[in-house]
């Protein structure tokens, strides 16, 4: 996704630079707070249908509400009506770590240490491990 991404991203931040020496922007960065709706309608039409001025203060109302966002913690896990989910019990177990794929399965969770664990795994197991790598071989560490 990245690779995919990254020519529309150059063209974007150069589109920033132009913009900043014709005055439409502050800071060439000031293009990645617009939509692309905006910028198409900034390249069609140029700035006649806005002033330099009110574009800027829309990016910074932006750049304000993504400072904010930045510093709010989010939710472990969130419920069907949106609401946080607050695990009740402080005195159980809990095991935590990065899911491998999204959904839901049912299976026998299988607690992998070693590789001569992971030999023993069969159809259906959920492997369970300190940190597989993303080449999909098992890495332990003690």
């Amino acid at each position: 996704m990245a690779k995919f991404i990254f020519p529309i991203r150059k063209l974007y931040a150069h589109l920033g630079q132009r913009w900043v020496e014709r005055g439409w922007l502050e800071r060439p960065d000031d293009i990645f707070f617009l939509t692309i709706p905006e910028i198409e309608a900034l390249v069609e039409n140029g700035i006649a249908l806005t002033s330099p001025q009110a574009l800027q203060t829309h990016i910074t109302n932006r750049r304000i509400a993504y400072e904010y966002w930045l510093t709010v913690v989010p939710p472990d896990a969130i419920g069907p009506d949106g609401k946080p989910i607050v695990e009740e019990a402080k005195d159980m177990p809990v095991l935590t770590g990065v899911p491998a794929s999204s959904g839901r399965v049912r299976g026998r969770a299988r607690i992998v240490q070693d590789v001569r664990e992971a030999m023993k795994l069969t159809s259906g197991d959920i492997l369970v491990n300190r940190q597989p790598t993303p080449d999909g071989l098992l890495s332990f560490h003690s």
